[in-house]
């Protein structure tokens, strides 16, 4: 249905998707065999937004559409794959939570690096009262402020996101927490300097321990966590510097 096309960002060969069960989907619950009600679907706003980036290759990623579902408070399935077999990932921006059968919130570096899009549907959300326990699923809830994370930081996606594309200068937001995520020991020193002024991706990199592409993953990162202010006036100074 969305970004069927060959070698993007992250992605070798994106695939169509199937067609949607008529019905909703419980957690955990395979679409195929779910029989009952309306069938989700995605909103005008976002189905633009993904074939946006589908007319744009190089732009298309994991990240990037689940940028678009978090901007969108849109829940998506995304199918991916890393190193092993396509597996199914479900996010729900509004509930903040993701659910997969992998824990994927602790999956190496390494692994991250290789995540690819295969493909996406819609999906209806999360209903917290009807949570799978036991044995009765494989598929786990996760935090999605982790996931978005750590995908950031350690996933394919070396360039930023389109919507916060330079030439800018980025500044976090006064109410931004960033407790319980992982840090290390580069980070700290731009985020304080990010604090204080709004600042451009060489001023960032500049005198820091990170480069220009780890400054980067780190403003998409923040961006997903709602943590980013993006200042796009007096273009004509930032090129001088």
């Amino acid at each position: 249905m969305f970004l069927d096309t060959i070698g993007g960002a992250d992605t070798e060969a994106f695939e169509p998707t199937r067609p949607f069960s008529p019905s909703p989907q419980k957690p955990g619950a395979d679409p195929e065999v779910c029989a009952g009600a309306a069938r989700p679907v995605l909103s005008s706003a976002m189905q633009a937004d993904l074939q946006q980036l589908a007319a744009a290759p190089s732009q298309i990623s994991a990240l990037a559409v689940f940028a678009a579902s978090v901007r969108h408070a849109q829940p998506l399935a995304v199918h991916v794959q890393t190193s092993g077999k396509p597996f199914l990932l479900s996010i729900f921006p509004r509930d903040r939570f993701f659910q997969c059968e992998h824990e994927l919130s602790e999956l190496p570096a390494d692994d991250l690096a290789l995540l690819r899009l295969v493909r996406i549907e819609p999906v209806v959300p999360l209903l917290m009262g009807d949570m799978p326990s036991g044995k009765a699923s494989s598929f786990r809830l996760g935090p999605l402020g982790l996931l978005l994370w750590r995908l950031a930081l350690h996933g394919p996606t070396n360039e930023l996101l389109p919507e916060i594309a330079e030439p800018a200068k980025y500044r976090l937001t006064p109410s931004l927490h960033l407790s319980g995520l992982p840090m290390h020991s580069g980070l700290p020193p731009v985020l304080q300097k990010m604090r204080n002024d709004p600042c451009t991706v060489p001023e960032l990199a500049h005198g820091s321990t990170l480069g220009p592409t780890q400054v980067k993953r780190l403003l998409n990162a923040l961006y997903l966590q709602s943590g980013l202010i993006v200042t796009r006036s007096l273009p004509k100074a930032w090129g001088k510097q």
